[in-house]
């Protein structure tokens, strides 16, 4: 492994979910979608069909840097395995692909409408058992999501409990990611999620009251792979 390989981005996590992997990488600034599909492609050597997506915004992946990653992926390669997620049983994936723009807006105009006072009140969206630990905003047709959720939920029960929260607004496509074959893990945090998603909607409620928008609580772009 050399650095050269890299490019010039940085890879800040690696999550396989089976029959589908998500990377999350920090690129250079002057990079476009089609430089960097074509860079992913040839770093996989043929082995996946990849899918690039630019970031608008994220919550969650402030935690994440190359180095950590790095350090994760040479223990793993000498044997010794990773930690895993370390805030909840078992960390899902989830993609949404967005089917009714407003509905999708409204859920998350009510999230801002609860006016939380404190970080740990954006945990009270989810159901028992389940909390959030990333989202990322993929454009007007997309995001993806990372959940906390209990170690015996199956993939139907999980369905279930995304589709209730997203309300139809969305068709959801789960994955359990596996902690033996993902890198970066360690690092995915609810709290900074927590932290993160309070400043979004603390801006947002800035916004809708007349005063300036800013991104405090955003994550810099990355792409997804």
């Amino acid at each position: 492994m050399t650095l050269d390989m890299w490019g010039g981005h940085e890879c800040l996590a690696t999550l396989n979910g089976g029959a589908m992997s998500v990377c999350v990488w920090k690129c250079n600034d002057d990079v476009d979608i089609a430089t960097f599909q074509t860079f992913v492609d040839s770093f996989t050597q043929g082995l996946a069909t990849n899918k690039v997506y630019a970031v608008d915004a994220a919550m969650g992946l402030d935690r994440l840097t190359f180095r950590e990653y790095l350090r994760e992926a040479i223990n793993m390669v000498q044997g010794r395995g990773s930690v895993g997620f370390l805030d909840g049983p078992a960390l899902w994936y989830v993609h949404h692909a967005i089917t009714d723009g407003e509905a999708w807006n409204n859920n998350t105009g009510a999230i801002i409408a609860s006016k939380p006072t404190t970080p740990s009140d954006m945990q009270g969206s989810f159901e028992k058992g389940y909390g959030g630990a990333m989202t990322c905003f993929l454009g007007e047709k997309d995001a993806c999501c990372l959940w906390s959720a209990p170690k015996d939920a199956t993939k139907e029960e999980y369905n279930a409990v995304v589709d209730r929260f997203t309300q139809g607004a969305a068709a959801n496509t789960p994955y359990l990611i596996d902690p033996a074959s993902s890198f970066g893990m360690a690092n995915i945090s609810m709290d900074a999620w927590s932290q993160a998603m309070f400043a979004f909607v603390k801006n947002a409620e800035k916004a809708s009251g007349g005063g300036a928008q800013t991104t405090e609580g955003a994550s810099e772009p990355v792409f997804t792979q």
